[in-house]
Parts: structure tokens; sequence; C-alpha cells
């Protein structure tokens, strides 16, 4: 009977080595992973907890745009784009990546992007812009964006408002664009294809008092 116990006593001995070997070694491996994709997209330096942090990251594609993102805990947001906006909460800091991204799927337009808390998609322009952006791909690969955090880290206060980013067509296009677009399509897609702005809950609203 001694005998069988220590049998068992060393099984388990050798099983819970095995399985704290194999626990370290995953752990190991997604530390490594996590440092590596730290490494690609950049670190945030966290100069104030209570502030936003937002830096641009360079993602090689002219039609994708990211952001490396800090927002403080208890932070009551909302957003406006061109075809709406959102509002949200959150109660702890977050920390995590920003995307907006333009596409041409099956003779259509769309625009991807994912914010603080979920992510979405939705159709721009017409068919016949989608020609016009088909036929103009090389030009339109030099879409004008004015982003965020491109020049180095934004540091800013929650009760601040801010253009996350600004998309509008290449300037040597537009005489094209006109020509080719209805007057309600070109007014909708110009000057501006996309816009995003954030800030505290309620930001939208007051800026539309504001301007009547």
């Amino acid at each position: 009977m001694q005998r069988v116990i220590e049998i068992a006593l060393a099984v388990a001995i050798l099983s819970g080595a095995v399985f704290l070997w194999r626990s370290t070694t995953k752990r190991s491996v997604l530390t490594r992973e996590h440092e590596r994709l730290a490494d690609k997209v950049g670190r945030l330096q966290i100069k104030d907890p209570s502030k936003i942090h937002i830096q641009a990251i360079k993602t090689g594609d002219p039609l994708h745009f990211a952001w490396r993102a800090y927002f403080p805990p208890n932070y009551r947001y909302a957003y406006t784009c061109s075809s709406g906006g959102g509002s949200g909460s959150m109660d702890s800091a977050w920390e995590g990546i920003l995307r907006v991204r333009v596409r041409e799927v099956n003779g259509q337009m769309l625009l991807y992007y994912r914010l603080q808390q979920g992510s979405g998609q939705r159709s721009f322009g017409s068919r016949k812009f989608a020609e016009f952006f088909k036929e103009h791909r090389e030009q339109v690969k030099e879409l004008q964006a004015e982003q965020l955090g491109a020049d180095g880290l934004a540091v800013f206060d929650p009760s601040e408002v801010k253009t996350l980013i600004k998309i509008s067509l290449p300037e040597e296009l537009l005489p094209e664009a006109k020509k080719r677009l209805n007057d309600w399509e070109y007014n909708q897609l110009v000057p501006k294809l996309e816009w995003i702005r954030i800030g505290p809950e309620g930001f939208p609203e007051r800026e539309r008092e504001g301007a009547k």
C-alpha cells in the first residue's frame, strides 16, 4: 500500500510539474507575442493617466488609418461623423487601437471603423463614385488626411473636443469629380469624404446649438 501511495504522489508531482511547465511556456509565448505586437504599433508613454493620449500609427496603406489610444477611467464620450454618431462610457481606463479604413468591395465604397467600444461598417457614395474611385485608383491613394497624433503624441483633457480624422479627395481630382457626380453627391463628398470628431458626452448637441 505504501508503495502505491508513493507512486501516486510521484505521478501527481510529475503531472503538476508538467502542467506548470506548459503554463509557464504558454505564458512566455503569449508575453513574447504581446511584446512583438506592442513593438510593432508602438508604445504609449502615459504622461498623465487623467488625460487622453492618442498617437497615429503608420500602417503602410494610404487608405488605412490607425491610432494607439488611451482613455482615462470614468470617461463619458461621444463621437460624430458624416453619417451620424454615437456615445458611450468607460468605467475603467482603456488602451487599444482605433482604426478607420476605406475599401472598394464589389463596386461599392465601404468605410470600416473601430473606436473605443465597438466597430462598424457603412457604405458611402453611389456606384458612379465607386467607378470614379477605381478609375483614379493611383491618385485616390493620395487622399488628403488630417490625422490626430500624426506629428507626435497628442495629450489632452477629456473635456476637449478633437477631430480624429478628416479625409478629403486630392485637389487635382475635384474638377473631374464635379463633372462625374451629380450636385447632391458632390456636395456630400466634397470637400470631405469622411470626418470623425471625439469629445465628452453631449458635445454634438452643444455644437449644433452654438451653430444656430
